[in-house]
């Protein structure tokens, strides 16, 4: 068809309007024909939306191989129009969520938790297109929530997606979240009979990997169980029997070593919405977590109540699960607590290892500073004499107390300026000032940066080269004026607070410095200013970003940062607290119950640093290395190469999302794409004349290439809209398009149908 209709293989483009299946072929078919020719996609199948229309790669089965043959070649752009979703059955519905449960365990709890209160109705009204069914007794107030909150999901997942393959377009990088459920799920799906559709295999695969996620205490059990309970309330299958198979499940996994440099990269949640990567798998491993996995979840009609046995869990114990003797093995049990307690995770590489504190000690002397006071305190532990824990216990102390000092004075003093912008966080009564109202939150002197860290990132900065350096907290001032110290006379510190109060106490110190006019202070709340920051070149992107702010938040901040660009090739991130008094490896249960001082907020600060440490250690568009300095310096040095201008100009996707919204109080007036019977092109069982379909598809075209601005639809912003009038096309003066579109179970191609 392409050769009888003449192509134009600069200036025509092919539409593609279908699911997922013809978007593949079709995108194969125009990479290879003359070396490539323009096409567009147009999905009508929700997995088509949120999955097979999303990124570079074209590529199609070959023999039992999943995409054996393909490219990766961008399309011209995607349409997307979630008014098809009002005809795509429900089966086709979950297939497509398999997708977005995956982006939301890997990257976005919001996206898993809008699932989890909204994905029922979902299914039901078709992300609130549909009236009929349970749309038709829903109250309209309740399916306009429902469509939002669809139009937001679908949104989340897709930008989610893009966000991980806009730096990894070609896959020179292995390391992939977006594999996550890929790495069986293909295998089951081809070998199965009949073929299982995409989605489900997928979700089969992402809920044996919780349970894999769970044995290495990467995961709780009480995640892993509201994992496989939405999964379950979806209708997302979870139940394969070749998963319970370890002599079907290795080889697959062997096989995936061949192609990827010899080494298997299998990703796993680290609770909801952050993940690493496991590349440590053994046969034995394999070979016991299936019988764990076959006995807790596919032998059992109902989902257990309490936590399965924990004997592949490292450092688990009976106890935990709630009943002695429930292990049908426990000869790898060792006391701890959820994974983590006399057991923590060490990161090496892309590795999740298991240490126990309570290793044989070496037998080689202790050599650094750290060691000689662990010895110390090994000697403590195992004194029977009163006098000898007084004299080791004050020998680690005069290690431990002396230290810092001893640091300081041994390195540049700081300038005056910020000497009294330190000093500033003693000097004021912070309990006071909270109880009168005139700070927000009750702020406190322990939150100051130290000496020495004002050091270091002065240093930085100065090492860097930075000209911009953003800041998340400002406190009273002393790391601002710090790094502003570091930077050219152009140089620019842009600092976040959210405290009137200390805009005004650190006003007057900073119009003391020299320096003081390089700091610009946004007051207000931290996240919502820094979606307000812009990058529109190089030129407005930072060098060095320093976050000292809310640790709840440090997963946000980063994001956000990333997703704007804020960041600079080559740039540097310093997180600060990243050891948080040492609960971060440390036994965080036996602190909760045994040490009264260690507050609630200090415990659930730890466990979001801990995920977002050893989330930041696996990201492939960051060297990271965590320093001990004060209570923990975490430097990200982002990779020049993850984010290349003309990678990404040569690649970049248009992406133009839209869709009508309903009216559900009235049924007769259901939306519509204006005159285009979207059921027509949606519906996979149309029995409608090809005749109707060629009218439909071209009225379709036409409202894309002429009548863009009165459409009723909802354009998310892209750069490369057109403007109203202009076609939303590249097309040469007189070119016309060649669409191929969906026909029942076949393919046509309709030459000429301009």
């Amino acid at each position: 068809a392409i050769v009888d209709f003449g192509l134009d293989r600069r200036h025509e483009p092919v539409l593609a309007i279908g699911g997922g299946v013809l978007m593949d072929v079709v995108s194969l078919l125009s990479s290879l024909y003359k070396r490539r020719v323009p096409f567009i996609r147009i999905p009508t199948t929700f997995l088509g939306i949120v999955d097979a229309s999303i990124g570079v790669k074209t590529g199609v089965n070959f023999g039992k191989n999943k995409n054996m043959l393909g490219t990766y070649t961008p399309p011209k752009a995607v349409y997307i129009d979630t008014a098809f979703l009002r005809t795509v059955p429900a089966l086709h519905i979950r297939n497509g969520l398999c997708e977005i449960m995956k982006m939301a365990l890997m990257r976005d709890n919001e996206l898993f938790a809008l699932l989890e209160d909204f994905g029922e109705r979902l299914i039901e009204t078709r992300f609130g297109h549909y009236t009929g069914g349970v749309g038709a007794t829903m109250p309209a107030a309740e399916l306009s929530q429902v469509w939002e909150a669809g139009q937001e999901v679908i949104r989340r997942a897709i930008h989610t997606m893009l966000e991980e393959l806009s730096y990894n377009l070609t896959e020179q990088n292995l390391y992939r979240c977006v594999d996550f459920g890929h790495i069986w799920g293909p295998t089951v799906e081809l070998s199965s009979s009949p073929p299982l559709p995409h989605g489900f295999a997928v979700n089969m695969d992402m809920a044996y990997c919780a349970y894999l996620s769970y044995t290495k205490g990467t995961m709780s059990w009480e995640e892993a169980q509201r994992v496989w309970d939405c999964m379950d309330r979806l209708g997302l299958p979870r139940k394969h029997p070749y998963f319970i198979d370890p002599a079907r499940m290795h080889p697959t996994l062997m096989k995936m070593q061949k192609t990827q440099a010899g080494m298997h990269r299998v990703p796993v949640p680290l609770g909801i919405g952050q993940y690493t990567f496991r590349t440590d798998i053994t046969a034995d491993e394999l070979r016991e977590v299936c019988q764990q996995y076959g006995q807790v979840l596919i032998m059992a009609p109902d989902a257990p109540t309490r936590s399965p046995t924990a004997s592949l869990r490292s450092g688990s114990t009976l106890a935990e699960s709630g009943s002695a003797g429930s292990s049908p093995s426990s000869r790898l049990a060792t006391p701890a607590a959820g994974g983590l307690g006399a057991t923590h995770l060490v990161k090496m590489g892309a590795r999740v290892h298991a240490t126990g504190t309570g290793a044989e000690e070496s037998a080689q002397q202790p050599d650094t500073l750290m060691e000689v006071i662990a010895d110390y305190m090994r000697k403590i532990v195992k004194a029977t004499n009163i006098d000898d824990v007084k004299t080791w216990a004050k020998q680690a102390l005069e290690l431990v107390a002396g230290m810092e000092p001893h640091i300081e004075a041994s390195s540049t003093q700081v300038s005056d300026v910020a000497r009294k912008c330190h000093d500033a966080a003693f000097a004021e009564n912070w309990a006071e000032l909270y109880a009168k109202g005139v700070t927000k939150k009750r702020l406190k002197k322990e939150m100051v940066t130290n000496i020495l860290e004002g050091k270091v990132l002065n240093l930085f900065c100065r090492m860097v080269g930075a000209r911009r350096v953003l800041e998340i907290g400002m406190f009273t001032g002393f790391a601002t004026i710090s790094m502003a110290e570091a930077l050219p006379n152009d140089g620019t510190v842009i600092t976040l607070e959210d405290e009137p109060y200390l805009m005004g106490l650190t006003k007057k110190h900073f119009q003391e410095s020299p320096h003081g006019q390089r700091i610009r202070i946004e007051l207000g709340d931290a996240e919502t200013n820094l979606k307000r920051l812009k990058a529109n070149g190089p030129e407005d992107q930072f060098d060095f970003v320093f976050i000292d702010a809310d640790i709840q938040k440090y997963g946000v901040y980063f994001d956000t940062i990333m997703k704007r660009g804020l960041l600079k090739p080559g740039g540097v991130i310093a997180l600060d607290n990243s050891l948080l008094k040492g609960h971060v490896y440390t036994n965080l249960k036996q602190a909760k119950e045994g040490l009264a001082r260690t507050k609630a907020s200090d415990l659930a600060d730890a466990a979001a640093i801990r995920r977002f440490n050893v989330r930041v250690s696996s990201d492939p568009r960051f060297e990271c290395v965590l320093l001990p300095i004060r209570n923990g310096l975490t430097l990200l040095r982002h990779k020049p190469q993850a984010f290349s201008p003309n990678l990404r100009a040569s690649l970049d996707v248009p992406l133009a999302m839209f869709t009508t919204m309903p009216v559900p109080a009235a049924p007769q007036t259901q939306p519509q794409i204006q005159q285009v019977p979207t059921a027509t092109l949606a519906n996979n069982n149309s029995s409608t004349d090809a005749g109707a379909t060629h009218d439909a598809i071209k009225r379709l075209y036409y409202q894309l290439l002429l009548q863009h601005a009165q459409c009723s639809y909802k354009l998310y912003p892209h750069p490369e809209n057109p403007a109203p009038g202009e076609s939303p096309l590249v097309c040469g003066p007189g070119a016309m398009p060649l669409l191929v579109a969906g026909m029942g179970m076949g393919v046509t191609a309709l030459a000429g149908a301009g």
